[in-house]
């Protein structure tokens, strides 16, 4: 049981990032499928199971995992009365429905590695409670004005932020993943590794950002909360509060409520914002528009672009502010 934590460590920090490669497939020899494979073991099981996650997910799962075993005190093969202890165990300590939610997939896949059957029914699933869910999103005024501000008075790291959140509608995760690899400067492109079971893509980059992106050195990294504070920092220049629960992805809400407000196809919105709509089956399949073409109808009705291209104007302030 105390292999399993210590080599979830070793997996996570093995894992690399994703994204366009130029790799010639390699064809296996029929010497190369001959080769005895060494005895698949509990860690090895687990990360086969896990090795779409991401680095993020997967520090979630150990964090999960070792929880769950520290509740049940090490038991060796936990049952249905484990796990359903220790989930109202997470109910009565408060813990968010998106964290049980979490618990589950991982707990899930580690008893498919330790090959022992999951005892609860897809009805135990810890359900969100949609009416008590907030979703902040920002209004078009105020995406504009913290534009404007930022141009004028941001630092680089605010600028490259906000143009390509407000611009793609990037989750946070999606900006913090961004390497010079994934920028095409030369060919005005980026690549985004989607999250959330979304699309990947190519986007054009609009002449209207790249100034405030092209000089940005992507292999900076910023953490995911290094994401947060500035966004933050951006919400305080502006001179606008911000609501509980706001975050970076209240842009994406507010391009996504300003696109689906014209007359742009459906799904042309849902290929430029990386999603996937499965509910249509195989027109979704076969719908593959040239990412170029998409992208050009979208910045026609585009609502934040044309700010990134305006002369300067800084908005007033509040009165008593």
């Amino acid at each position: 049981m105390q292999d399993l934590k210590l080599d979830i460590d070793e997996l996570i920090q093995d894992l690399t990032q994703t994204g366009p490669k130029n790799i010639k497939k390699k064809v296996p020899s029929r010497a190369t499928l001959n080769v005895i494979q060494p005895e698949v073991g509990l860690s090895e099981k687990f990360r086969l199971l896990t090795r779409r996650n991401t680095k993020e997910t997967l520090s979630v799962y150990k964090s999960v995992i070792n929880r769950f075993l520290r509740f049940i005190k090490e038991k060796e093969n936990p049952d249905e009365w484990d796990l359903r202890r220790f989930f109202d165990h997470l109910e009565k300590e408060h813990f968010s429905r998106s964290y049980q939610r979490t618990s589950w997939y991982a707990l899930k896949k580690y008893f498919k590695a330790k090959e022992l059957p999951w005892p609860l029914d897809n009805s135990d699933y810890p359900q969100l409670d949609k009416s008590a869910i907030k979703k902040p999103t920002l209004s078009k005024q105020q995406v504009t004005q913290m534009i404007q501000v930022v141009k004028l008075h941001g630092e680089k790291d605010q600028k490259v932020l906000l143009a390509l959140t407000s611009t793609y509608g990037l989750r946070r995760s999606e900006f913090c993943s961004l390497r010079e690899k994934h920028i095409d400067r030369s060919n005005h492109t980026l690549y985004v590794q989607t999250k959330k079971g979304g699309e990947a893509r190519y986007h054009l980059i609009p002449h209207q950002i790249q100034p405030y992106i092209y000089g940005w050195n992507f292999d900076r990294r910023i953490s995911i909360s290094g994401a947060t504070v500035l966004f933050n920092s951006i919400l305080l220049k502006a001179g606008i509060e911000k609501e509980q629960g706001a975050g970076i992805h209240a842009l994406r809400r507010a391009l996504a409520t300003q696109l689906s407000s014209t007359d742009l196809p459906p799904m042309r919105i849902y290929d430029f914002l990386r999603w996937k709509n499965r509910s249509l089956g195989m027109l979704t399949e076969y719908d593959n528009p040239d990412f170029r073409e998409t992208d050009r109808l979208i910045y026609s009705k585009h609502p934040f672009l044309k700010a990134w291209s305006e002369p300067m104007f800084i908005f007033p302030k509040k009165q008593g502010a």
